[in-house]
């Protein structure tokens, strides 16, 4: 098993200029780090089931999960998704 953990820009975890940096796009560059660190997965290590993956995601991770990525999920986790945005 292999744990592909993304810190996607919006994060709290590195500084106030990565967190601002999706005003006005909750949905663009965040998802795009996603999908980006999912394919640099699938293009470099052969030995990583991709198409058995599990996506799993709190809050705002929560509310990513369901949206379409370019891969097929065998489980989705969500919890407690934030639905003020």
């Amino acid at each position: 098993m292999t744990c592909l953990r993304i810190n996607p820009t919006g994060s709290t975890g590195y500084g106030e200029e990565l967190t601002d940096a999706i005003q006005n796009d909750w949905g663009g560059a965040p998802y795009e780090d996603l999908v980006l660190g999912f394919d640099y997965i699938a293009d470099n290590y052969d030995f990583i089931d991709t198409n058995n993956a599990i996506a799993a995601g709190g809050s705002y991770g929560g509310v990513s999960i369901p949206h379409p990525f370019p891969f097929r999920h065998t489980l989705l986790l969500f919890s407690s998704p934030t639905n003020t945005m």
